[in-house]
């Protein structure tokens, strides 16, 4: 009988697991080990043992994989008083209101966005679309938490994120619909993005696989992946980074999980990871990243509570 090979598990120069089917071949007289082919990250590569019959190593994501689900259910069975929820919700919703503005440039402190969202009353001389931008992510994100309740998302439902991002400081032709031209990104203007007229096509797919996770993907990593691919659309004359941030926590919500915190100090850290899966299309190493935040999340909320 012919044998199907093993998979070995390996660990590429910034540290990340990934798993190659390897065959035993007989050179010369000496058995070698070949790498037949390249299976990818934990996800691609266990789909893969499960069809042909492999024997999965043990994997650090799987360890990851199971502490979050381990800390879901610690939480799960916690009764939180109606209050400490709302406390929780109301930090939760500042830190991520104050983390993806900064990510974009927005230059108010955490304080300053804190008292405004507070008080309504700007603090320090800072330009007004500073202030705009805060009220309109406010805004976003309570319409992520109704559209998380549903179990579907539909395109119409992120122009209105975007839309709602982006009322009042950008031009009203742009708000809530598909670029007409191209578009740059500060952090890297060599980066080129799809021509405009394949956007309208390019979002429907992306919406397709949103709907039906045709990889049949983990439900972190399916919200990770579209994350990925709306920026690497980037659809948007502006809003396109805050845009997939909520889709992604819209998608979590819609799973049972928490939402999570991409922080304005882990900014270099998020850029690389979305360059790598533009260049590379390695898409693993973020998926794992927002796993970390999760992780963190869960711990915070079961210290708190």
């Amino acid at each position: 009988m012919k044998s199907k090979g093993y998979i070995r598990k390996k660990r590429n120069a910034q540290g990340f697991e990934y798993f190659e089917l390897v065959k035993s071949v007989r050179v010369k007289g000496k058995v070698k080990q070949k790498i037949v082919k390249y299976l990818g990250g934990f996800a691609e590569a266990s789909k893969y043992a499960r069809k042909h019959g492999l024997k999965m190593p043990k994997s650090d994501e799987a360890r990851l994989d199971a502490e979050i689900e381990e800390l879901r259910k610690e939480l799960r069975k916690k009764r939180m008083p109606k209050s400490v929820k709302e406390r929780l919700k109301d930090e939760l919703i500042k830190d991520w209101i104050y983390n993806s503005n900064s990510i974009e440039g927005n230059p108010l402190t955490y304080e300053q966005t804190v008292t405004y969202l507070e008080t309504g009353i700007p603090a320090g001389r800072k330009s007004k679309r500073w202030y705009k931008e805060v009220d309109n992510h406010l805004n976003a994100i309570e319409y992520a938490f109704e559209l998380a309740k549903k179990k579907k998302i539909e395109e119409r439902d992120i122009l209105t994120i975007q839309a709602l991002l982006t009322t009042g400081t950008i031009e009203p032709e742009a708000v809530g619909k598909y670029r007409k031209g191209s578009v740059r990104v500060r952090t890297d203007p060599s980066q080129s993005f799809p021509n405009a007229a394949k956007v309208p096509s390019l979002m429907s797919n992306l919406v397709w696989f949103i709907q039906k996770n045709p990889e049949k993907l983990a439900p972190v990593e399916h919200a990770a992946l579209a994350h990925l691919k709306l920026v690497q659309i980037h659809p948007f004359r502006d809003g396109n980074g805050r845009t997939a941030r909520i889709l992604t926590n819209i998608m979590l919500m819609q799973n049972g999980y928490l939402p999570v915190v991409i922080r304005k100090r882990d900014r270099p850290k998020y850029f690389k990871l979305i360059k790598r899966f533009q260049k590379k299309g390695e898409w693993q190493p973020f998926a794992h990243y927002i796993k970390k935040l999760l992780k963190k999340e869960y711990e915070f909320y079961l210290a708190n509570t």
